[in-house]
């Protein structure tokens, strides 16, 4: 007679051993994917638009996201009048980073409320400024 395991052990041993295989790949295809899907989420801390005569924007943004995030353009709209910052280079932002951006923007008027859109790898992201007298 032949000895060897039991057909009841040897099946426990298979299902174990599948189980953690799956776990392993699991975990991998998941961290895979964690990274492929991380993103940016560009928040607008503060801003300050200066007099109208030196024209500078200051805008203090935070990376809320997971992801580097890339800010590649910024304009200020009052109504329909739309003004486009004129110095201004993208700049990625870093998840969890600070970043202050500083452009000029021509054609603002002290007093007048403006709306921020900055245009990033996600979207829009809007903020409201006074322009400073």
């Amino acid at each position: 007679m032949r000895k060897g395991i039991s057909p009841v052990v040897a099946t426990v041993i298979l299902v174990a051993v599948a189980l953690v295989l799956s776990v392993a790949l699991a975990s991998w295809v998941m961290g895979i994917w964690g990274t492929l899907g991380a993103s940016g989420a560009i928040q607008i801390v503060s801003a300050s638009l200066s007099n109208a005569s030196s024209k500078n924007l200051t805008i203090l943004v935070i990376n809320r996201g997971s992801g580097t995030s890339l800010i590649f353009d910024v304009k200020l709209v009052n109504g329909t009048h739309i003004l486009t910052a004129t110095t201004y280079s993208p700049t990625n932002v870093s998840a969890g980073a600070n970043e202050t951006i500083k452009c000029t923007v021509l054609g603002a008027k002290p007093g007048s409320l403006y709306t921020i859109e900055l245009y990033t790898s996600e979207g829009v992201v809007t903020y409201q400024v006074r322009a400073k007298g």
